[in-house]
Order: C-alpha cells, then structure tokens, then sequence
C-alpha cells in the first residue's frame, strides 16, 4: 500500500535538510553581541527589560506541479490563511522552580542577566479534497527558552518547544488529515544536555555531551541573527541544538546582499514610515552528511530616520518541503509589523 505523511507547518520547528557536504563543530565559544540593545550597547538590559516583536505570517507559491501530478495527492488541495508570529523576549533574575541547571552557579559579575525568550506562531490551514470532507484547522507552534549574558555566548539553560498542527495522509485507500501533538524539551548543564521528546503517548529521552557555550538552542535561533557580524563576502558558522537531529549541526550564514527598504512598522504604539538599511542573510545547515535547504532572514543593519537602531530582524522567510521527496511546497514569509518595549 502507498502512503504518504506530509506535515507541512512541521518544517519550521526544525532544520530542513537534505544531503551534502560538511564542516565540525568547533570548541570555541561563539562570539556574540548585544545589538539588540542598541548600536552603542555592549551590556545586557536591567531587569525588567521586555521586547515584543509581532510578524504577519503570509503562505507564498502553491504547491509544486511535481507533487500536484503525484497520484498519492488524489487532487487534494491545501492552503494558509495568514498567520500571526510574536516574539517576547525578557530579562530575569532566576529561573522557575521546575528548572535547574548548574549553569547558572558562580556566573561571573558581569553576566548575571539571564533571559526568557518565548514565541508563538498561530495560522490557519485548509484542506480541500479529503474523503472525510473539507477542512480547517488552527497550527500552533510555542516555543519557550532560557539562556544566558551574550557574555557568555547567549549559552542555552533550558527550552522547551510545543506542536500541534495537522498532517495529510494519503494512501490507496483514503485521504485524511489527523492532529500532531508533541513536546519536545532540552535541558542543558555545563557538560551535557538531556532531550525529552512526547510524542503522543510515546516518550523518549536522549543525552548529549557539549563544550560550554559552544552551541545554541534553535529555538534562540532568530534572536540570535541580531547579535552576530557576518562581514562582507564572508561567513559564519553557527552550532545549533535542534530536536531533528539532537547533536548540534553547523548553520553556515552567509551576507547575500546590503539593502534599503521602506517599511511601516508600528513602534510602541505609533506607526512609522520609514527607509531602513537590512543585512540579507541566508543559511543552511552545513554537515558532514546533511546539508541545508537555504531560508532567509534580513535585519536592521543601522539607525533611520525615525526608527532606533536595535538591529531588529525585519523578515524572515521559511521555505515548506515534503520530507519523502524533499519537493517544493511554497514557503511561509514573516515580516515584522509592530514593535513593543518596555525598559
């Protein structure tokens, strides 16, 4: 009996890769900075410091004339309404009972901020052609992390990342579309981390050994962009921790261009018209035997008229893939709409 799993929304909550070439994963620190914070900021905010970054969330290109051909579709049809990504990030002096990590005793004096980043990306999928009928239904994806000062390295302490979206299935005999719940949790030491994956009612759990401050968690990942130097023609890479693979796998970001583009964001209550100058980056994973599918992210490189520099990740684009045949199934683009701080 053919069959055929596609979980579309599922490509963001990890890193789509297909074969090809490689590159090892240092034991240096990363360096980063506090761009976030502002062009002159080489700290971390007091506590209290509390950033919201809300994106519009719109499906781009159909499905691909490959995939539509396939017999395993049956002429089903799928779509995105626009969707809706926030992003908070805030400063905090302890973490929440639940978590412990020897991270966190003896930080040295300079690097006592640690932070709390959550997201949440809400749309809408249809489905048209199914044997059990039409149908939408709301994918959620929620994220939550912990990690340290960009002082050291932003170092992950604890994340923890939430799924419910719909998957099609296709075989012989019916084409239907079933919910996927899961939670997947990381918990980092000095030494090691420990993956809790809940599947369902299946759980598992895996242990890794790392270098302190050598990796991030991907759910830091678009944070992370505002807080590195990629120069002109050059690259960076960057280990990354996802549930997909469970060791750290090398992003390698490249600058693809320097632009300037007219936004309207509303910052902290008042919209603004404005030109800003954007760092264009691509990246992929870059492994001794997965090599990425390239996606997009473009963040402010420079104050503007009317908008502070806090090299804000403007846009992002994701691209949507069918894991089996690894074909085109469009992407999802975020651009940034509105600006919340408080400080």
């Amino acid at each position: 009996m053919r069959k055929l799993f596609i979980a579309i929304i599922s490509a963001i909550t990890m890193l789509t890769a297909c074969f090809a070439g490689c590159s090892c994963i240092g034991s240096s620190p990363i360096s980063f900075n506090s761009n976030f914070y502002g062009s002159e900021a080489s700290l971390d905010p007091p506590a209290g410091y509390k950033e919201t970054l809300t994106y519009n969330v719109v499906y781009k290109e159909k499905i691909s004339e490959e995939l539509c051909k396939s017999p395993f579709l049956n002429n089903v049809n799928y779509s995105f309404s626009d969707g809706v990504y926030v992003s908070t990030l805030e400063t905090v002096t302890s973490l929440p009972e639940s978590i412990t990590s020897d991270i966190i005793e003896g930080l040295p004096s300079d690097a006592k901020t640690l932070y709390k980043l959550t997201t949440k990306l809400s749309i809408l999928s249809t489905y048209v052609g199914l044997d059990q009928g039409s149908g939408e239904y709301l994918d959620t994806i929620e994220s939550t992390v912990y990690f340290c000062s960009y002082r050291l390295s932003f170092a992950p302490i604890y994340s923890t990342i939430k799924t419910d979206y719909s998957m099609l299935f296709v075989s012989d005999y019916a084409t239907s579309v079933d919910k996927l719940v899961s939670e997947r949790t990381f918990n980092y030491s000095k030494t090691s981390y420990k993956l809790t994956e809940t599947v369902k009612d299946n759980v598992t759990v895996s242990d890794y050994e790392y270098d302190f401050t050598t990796i991030i968690d991907n759910a830091q990942l678009l944070f992370a962009f505002r807080n590195i130097t990629v120069p002109k023609d050059s690259f960076f890479y960057l280990p990354t921790v996802s549930y997909a693979f469970g060791s750290a796998k090398n992003l390698k970001i490249d600058i693809d261009s320097q632009t300037t583009e007219p936004v309207n964001i509303t910052y902290n209550g008042v919209t603004i018209a404005d030109n800003i100058s954007l760092n264009n980056y691509s990246f992929m994973i870059n492994d001794s035997k997965k090599a990425g599918i390239p996606q997009y992210v473009s963040v402010q490189s420079a104050k503007s008229d009317n908008l502070p520099y806090t090299s804000l990740l403007y846009s992002y684009v994701e691209p949507l893939v069918e894991y089996g045949s690894m074909l085109n199934m469009g992407y999802l683009s975020y651009t940034l709409s509105s600006v919340e701080i408080v400080q």
